[in-house]
């Protein structure tokens, strides 16, 4: 490993022990190493406009426009209605409610940041009403909704 690399890595590692947030200790640890290697400031600026100018990144907010009107037009709560007539029945019932839920919502939208952030809240609520501890509630919503991508619109 040559010194800059090291130096870079070991600002990064300096930063996060005392606390600063991932994307500052990033950009410092970034800032160290192009300061070392004598590259001009400015490519980190061109580096962050280049990576931010691609059409593939308009999808995003599309997706979660989408996940936020299934949710203020009532269909994710008929969504969960539906899955909880399914599988609720069964041992852990709501788990699966919640599982099933973030796989029919996810073939909709096509996004895990829709699916918390439109199913999570709803599930959380049914889970915690259902007996479940809020921190269970929450893992098996965030870790459901990893589906979302997987399962195409």
């Amino acid at each position: 490993m040559n010194f800059s690399l090291l130096s870079m890595l070991s600002t990064f590692m300096l930063f996060m022990f005392f606390g600063l947030p991932i994307s500052f200790s990033m950009l410092l640890g970034s800032l160290v190493y192009l300061l070392i290697t004598g590259q001009d400031l400015y490519l980190i600026v061109h580096r962050m406009f280049t990576g931010i100018d691609t059409f593939i990144l308009m999808a995003i907010p599309f997706f979660m426009l989408a996940g936020e009107l299934m949710v203020y037009s009532g269909t994710a709560e008929r969504l969960l209605n539906f899955t909880n007539a399914l599988v609720g029945r069964f041992y852990g019932g709501l788990g699966y409610v919640n599982i099933f839920s973030s796989m029919l919502f996810g073939g909709c939208s096509g996004s895990a940041i829709a699916d918390v952030g439109g199913l999570g809240p709803l599930e959380i609520d049914m889970m915690e009403k259902g007996g479940y501890k809020k921190p269970f509630a929450v893992a098996l919503t965030v870790s459901s909704s990893i589906q979302g991508p997987i399962i195409p619109p």
